[in-house]
């Protein structure tokens, strides 16, 4: 990713900022941390040093179709979820397998850094709150895409029918993570 150059009205509101930066942290301790020299920079020109300096504080943009399929995923959990629990509340005698299963198994934040931070995101902002760990952060797995894949696959074979699956249904939808 690159900058465009900045202007020179942009680059001291940035120096301004971060001097601000560096007096807060600095503060109390009378230590200051790199934002003094980083205003220092944007004040001189040093474009080469602050543009690497900006660069490294910015991922670059989550494309849309990335943040679709974690909203899929995320959505396809929820549906898992309140189908399993109406069979519940229903009195119906579950497979433990399925009562297991319906256990959001995250993503792998090693293999799928992406759709592990967005779907993070979403859940330390009180969406999908109910598929989070204790920490209201999102399950760590392992590589999951694939299996995610085949899953929203077969699930859109029922989409035509009621919202909350049978226990077949969320059984199939489940083993098709597996490859099953």
């Amino acid at each position: 990713m690159a900058f465009g150059a900045l202007t020179d009205v942009e680059r001291l509101i940035l120096a301004n900022q971060y001097e601000l930066m560096a007096t807060i942290e600095g503060g109390a301790s009378g230590c200051s941390s790199g934002y003094a020299e980083v205003a220092e920079w944007l004040r001189r020109g040093y474009r080469a040093l602050y543009e690497e300096y900006l660069q490294a504080q910015l991922w670059p943009e989550l494309h849309e179709t990335k943040a679709e399929f974690v909203m899929s995923v995320l959505g396809m959990y929820v549906r898992l979820r309140a189908s399993v629990e109406q069979m519940q509340s229903a009195g119906a005698s579950l497979d433990q397998l399925l009562v297991d299963g319906i256990k959001f198994p995250g993503f792998d934040s090693n293999h799928e850094p992406d759709f592990a931070s967005f779907a993070d995101a979403l859940m330390q902002d009180g969406r999908f709150e109910m598929l989070a760990d204790r920490n209201g952060r999102c399950p760590r797995g392992v590589c999951t895409k694939d299996g995610y894949v085949r899953m929203l696959a077969l699930l859109e074979r029922y989409e035509n029918a009621d919202y909350l699956l049978d226990q077949e249904q969320v059984l199939a939808v489940l083993s098709a993570r597996l490859g099953v």
